[in-house]
């Protein structure tokens, strides 16, 4: 580590590695959350918690300070929906739980490509600026 300013060091190292463990904590409070207000409204409270960090995207891009925060929010509401997802298909899917999951699962990989194909579009026609908004819409289409 001598001679790499302590800036890059934490903008490279600890940044990225906070996020993560913000998503890995989203999912504790997620557990937490569902216990005691149900999944519905645990679920709704990690949406709108991933919608408003992808709205404050766009306007966060001037400094890599400002994005991480709004990286860590984004990641820790997004890490919030697996858990609440996972309680509503046990209760929906009593009888064969892991096909559910295993469906939820695909259905995850097929979004994750959608949304990949719909952003690249985004970026073509419209730019950068746009893709906090798009993002943010097409989560809101999401429950």
């Amino acid at each position: 580590m001598a001679g790499v300013p302590i800036g890059i060091f934490v903008e490279r190292w600890i940044g990225w590695r906070g996020v993560l463990w913000l998503i890995a904590a989203g999912g504790a409070i997620a557990a937490l959350l569902v216990d005691r207000y149900g999944p519905n409204r645990t679920l709704t409270i990690a949406l709108m918690g991933t919608g408003l960090g992808l709205l404050a995207l766009g306007p966060a891009t001037h400094t890599a300070w400002t994005v991480f925060a709004v990286l860590a929010v984004t990641g820790l509401f997004g890490g919030m929906t697996m858990v609440p997802q996972q309680h509503r298909l046990f209760g929906i899917a009593s009888d064969a739980p892991t096909v559910a999951l295993g469906l939820n699962g695909s259905a995850i990989y097929l979004g994750g490509g959608i949304g990949s194909l719909l952003g690249g579009a985004v970026l073509d026609t419209a730019g950068s600026r746009w893709l906090p908004l798009a993002s943010a819409v097409g989560l809101r289409t999401a429950r």
